[in-house]
């Protein structure tokens, strides 16, 4: 669980990044998406520069800007060993094999 809590004075002045902000809960987040929110504080009064983001390699998004609608973990470069998606699907097992595999990795 995260919490994000922003002073009254920040809601009033930046009203579509809170409503964006709103926009993501209950949507698949990472910590590079709280590190991306992060930074994006430091630098509050310039426009969101996603190309800029892209270019310099970071994985995360900002939480204030980007509305992250139908996330997959591929979108969030989420490993398939650690996708909840993948985690959460029942597979059969042949408990007779001594083989190890994974369909999805």
């Amino acid at each position: 669980m995260f919490l994000i809590a922003m002073p009254a004075s920040f809601r009033r002045r930046h009203v579509q990044m809170m409503e964006t902000l709103r926009s993501n809960q209950h949507r698949l987040t990472t910590p590079f998406d709280v590190h991306e929110t992060v930074r994006r504080l430091l630098d509050v009064s310039s426009p969101y520069n996603d190309s800029r983001r892209i270019a310099r390699g970071r994985r995360g998004v900002s939480l204030f800007d980007v509305t992250l609608d139908d996330r997959t973990c591929k979108d969030a470069t989420i490993a398939p060993t650690y996708c909840e998606c993948e985690l959460s699907r029942s597979r059969s097992v042949d408990v007779t094999t001594t083989e190890v595999s994974c369909n999805t990795c």
